[in-house]
C-alpha cells in the first residue's frame, strides 16, 4: 500500500529550468467524530504502535480495498468471503481482457482508416475530369 506521505511533488523555482527540491506531502482531511470515538481510535492506534493519523489512514485504505469486503458486524461466512474475492478476481480479469480487445480494435480501426485513405486517393485519380457547370457554359455563350 502506498501512503499519501510517500507521494512526491516536484517544486519549480521561477526562472529555473529543473526541479530545485523534492518534497513529500500528504493531503489533510478534517472530519467530525463523536466524543467516544476519539479515545477508541487512540487506543487502537496505540495498540498498533502507530500515530492516530496513520491508523486512520490505514483503516480507510483497508476499508476501500475491494479484497476486504467484509461486513462491519462480522456476519460473513468464509464461503461468502471467498466467493466475493473470487468474483472480484474474475471481474478484474474480464476488465483486463476487455481493455486488450479495445486496444486491438483501435489498431484495426487505424489500419482501416489508412485503407480508406488509399482507396480515396486511388479513386480520385481514376475519375474523369470534372465537367464544367451549366452556368459557366451559358456564361461562355453570352460572351460571344
Amino acid at each position: 500500500m502506498q501512503h499519501a506521505d510517500e507521494a512526491a511533488v516536484r517544486v519549480f523555482e521561477k526562472g529555473h529550468k529543473g526541479p530545485t527540491q523534492l518534497y513529500y506531502c500528504m493531503v489533510q482531511v478534517t472530519f467530525t467524530a463523536t466524543d467516544d470515538l476519539i479515545p477508541r481510535i487512540d487506543a487502537a492506534a496505540q495498540d498498533s504502535g502507530i500515530s492516530r493519523s496513520r491508523w486512520i489512514a490505514e483503516t480507510i485504505e483497508k476499508a476501500l480495498d475491494p479484497t476486504t469486503l467484509v461486513p462491519a458486524d462480522g456476519s460473513h461466512s468464509n464461503e461468502e468471503y471467498e466467493r466475493i474475492v473470487t468474483e472480484y478476481e474474475r471481474m478484474k480479469y474480464q476488465v483486463e481482457m476487455l481493455n486488450h480487445q479495445i486496444q486491438d480494435r483501435g489498431g484495426e480501426i487505424a489500419w482501416l482508416r489508412g485503407q480508406v485513405s488509399l482507396l480515396t486517393e486511388q479513386m480520385t485519380k481514376a475519375l474523369p475530369p470534372a465537367r464544367t457547370s451549366l452556368w459557366s457554359r451559358i456564361a461562355f455563350w453570352n460572351k460571344l
